[in-house]
């Protein structure tokens, strides 16, 4: 059997599963903002791949309701997303947080809501829907934010918890089995904390963040062994007078290389920057928008460098901070001390990143990029929505490939063998695979277009 050496597989892993297309940079755009109609008031609000059809769609909690906004690819807003609500069953006042991942290892994604004294976990079944919600209890009260990623570096996502005027961040690590095993580390006793699982600046493993966002608290950085233990912690304090309002890590001057962009003030306001370690203090700041809030970031413009999204509550505006210059949006004022008032995500399948934001009042506000990306064709390197649909995934035995007639296609699994390959005979495909579970690379080649996609093989 042939195989494909692990330089080449890391390649394909990193470059064909994330994609690389190098762009000329674009001013950013937006149709006019919409409600998606029927949210109603929406209190928190998250994006990504719910039902395991390779498609992004929304999730939604207005009060005790969470509520799936299912995308269906046929690139309407007005069209293209028909919902399943489920009930969150938790104490007043219902939950305050909500993170996506996949948090038992099937290659599925789950939800986790943040509330009370616990958090729940909506695990997709092989259905694409979603089972009922299991609890993890914190030990402590009143759940201020929860964030998905893996904490320790270990390859199992983990669920990082904070608490709201509680000296301990929580962390439940993942396993190969999926269980959840609390840990507990010192914190600082604050309120309205914003968390985040990356890396910054050069370094090779993620840290754990967390933003104090009352009584003038710090950022804390916390570097956590494979083994669960601190290795460093790093507390960096706001600027003289102000209360850090949102944070995130982006790469918006260097592709790969994370900054800290934390915004502070109110009718003078400014976004501090570290490039590299919360160590010192920020090595600069710009001046934004008045009352910024809640903070993401994403590749916006194509340009393969991230955007910094800053909504600003109360002002019906959201900023987006790149590497030359920062612009003003329109947009119906979002809920601006929730830490899951806004996420971005493709939701209408045209490869462009959007914006969603939550309102209490008046629901989930839309705005759909428009931006023109400008291709240099230095890429052969293509992501899955060129007219290429993988599904089921996971699968058990049968797996479909919608495609371009006569596009070959490789099975590849992590050490870089070449499992089965063939060619389409037919615009839609289906391929009838024997191979142990696992993960693996789809690779699919039609003249000089190459993508590639990863599967799971229950």
């Amino acid at each position: 059997m042939k195989t494909i050496s692990k330089t080449i597989l890391r390649i394909l892993l990193l470059v064909g599963l994330f994609g690389s297309r190098a762009v000329m940079a674009q001013s950013i755009s937006f149709e006019t903002p919409v409600n998606i109609i029927g949210s109603g008031g929406s209190d928190l609000v998250a994006c990504d791949d719910i039902n395991n059809d390779g498609l992004q769609d929304i999730v939604a909690i207005n009060g005790y309701s969470l509520k799936v906004y299912l995308q269906t690819n046929n690139k309407s807003i007005s069209l293209s997303l028909s919902s399943i609500s489920y009930y969150i069953s938790c104490p007043y006042p219902g939950p305050r947080s909500i993170d996506i991942g996949d948090l038992n290892n099937d290659g599925r994604n789950d939800i986790v809501v943040g509330f009370s004294d616990s958090i729940a976990i909506f695990y997709q079944n092989s259905k694409g829907t979603l089972n009922a919600q299991i609890n993890y209890a914190t030990g402590g009260n009143d759940v201020d934010a929860v964030k998905c990623g893996d904490a320790n570096n270990d390859g199992f996502n983990d669920v990082a918890v904070s608490l709201w005027n509680s000296t301990i961040i929580s962390i439940f690590y993942g396993s190969s089995s999926g269980l959840l095993t609390k840990i507990d580390y010192p914190s600082v006793q604050q309120g309205y904390d914003h968390l985040d699982i990356c890396k910054i600046g050069t370094d090779t493993i993620n840290s754990v963040f967390k933003m104090c966002g009352q009584g003038y608290g710090p950022l804390i950085q916390y570097k956590i062994k494979t083994n669960k233990t601190i290795d460093t912690t790093i507390y960096r304090t706001h600027p003289p007078g102000w209360n850090f309002n949102g944070f995130c890590i982006s790469d918006i001057y260097e592709k790969g290389n994370g900054k800290v962009f934390a915004s502070y003030g109110g009718n003078n306001p400014a976004c501090a920057i570290w490039r590299n370690n919360l160590s010192a203090d920020a090595d600069t700041s710009i001046s934004i928008y008045q009352c910024p809030g809640t903070m993401r970031s994403a590749d916006l413009n194509g340009d393969g460098k991230d955007e910094v999204v800053v909504i600003h509550g109360g002002w019906n505006n959201l900023s987006i901070i790149s590497s030359d210059s920062t612009q003003n949006y329109f947009v119906w004022s979002p809920n601006n001390a929730s830490v899951n008032s806004i996420t971005t995500g493709d939701i209408n399948n045209d490869g462009l990143i959007d914006i969603i934001t939550a309102n209490t009042y008046r629901g989930l506000t839309v705005l759909i990029n428009n931006t023109k990306h400008q291709n240099t064709g230095m890429s052969k390197y293509l992501n899955t929505k060129d007219n290429i649909k993988i599904y089921p995934n996971p699968f058990t035995d049968k797996i479909n490939i919608e495609s371009v007639i006569g596009s070959s296609f490789v099975f590849i699994d992590i050490n870089g063998k070449i499992i089965y390959e063939g060619y389409t005979k037919s615009q839609h495909e289906e391929i009838n695979i024997d191979m142990p579970p696992g993960i693996y690379v789809l690779q699919i080649t039609n003249g000089e277009k190459i993508s590639h996609q990863k599967i799971v093989r229950e």
